[in-house]
């Protein structure tokens, strides 16, 4: 099977990286971010299995947005309750 190979060469090592630079985002009790993963591969199954399960209630597939720009200027206007996204994907987190 060599599609275990491609995972343990690529698939892995890129969302271990992925994963990564999502956790910087937020770095103390008073940061607020948002992390936005913009390819179609992070809703692909060997790289959902990856993601940490608290990213998401079901898939990944439910934080897909359909106006990512007025998500995104809602988020940092405090107008969350507008937004397609679950709450808790889109609460301004903190640590």
């Amino acid at each position: 099977n060599y599609a275990a190979g491609f995972d343990y060469a690529y698939t892995y090592p890129a969302m271990a990286k992925a994963v990564q630079a999502a956790g910087r985002v937020i770095r103390s009790e008073t940061d607020q971010g948002i992390i936005v993963l913009m390819d179609n591969r992070f809703i692909q199954p060997s790289y959902v299995k990856s993601m940490p399960q608290d990213w998401f209630a079901d898939s990944p597939q439910e934080m897909v947005s359909q106006s990512i720009l007025k998500d995104i200027s809602d988020f940092w206007d405090g107008t969350e309750e507008s937004i397609n996204f679950p709450h808790r994907v889109l609460s301004k987190c903190t640590k």
